[in-house]
């Protein structure tokens, strides 16, 4: 079962995004627009999964590399 409440906000009101991680802002506001049924929601979450489709592949070649370079 999914539950997702509409009415409690999920941040405290002293939290601030200054000095966070992109990453966990990014994440953050996609688990928000999975819960929204609009256009630009939509978009925004296929944006955020190429994205990190293409960081993940980026750190999986990188690693793959590295360990070849020093075996």
């Amino acid at each position: 079962m999914k539950v997702y409440t509409t009415y409690l906000p999920v941040l405290h009101s002293t939290w601030r995004k200054e000095g966070k991680s992109p990453l966990l802002l990014t994440a953050m506001q996609a688990a928000g627009a999975s819960h929204v049924k609009s256009r630009e929601a939509q978009e925004f979450l296929g944006f955020v999964i190429e994205d990190v489709t293409l960081l993940l592949t980026r750190e999986i070649v990188s690693d793959f590399e590295y360990t070849q370079a020093h075996l």
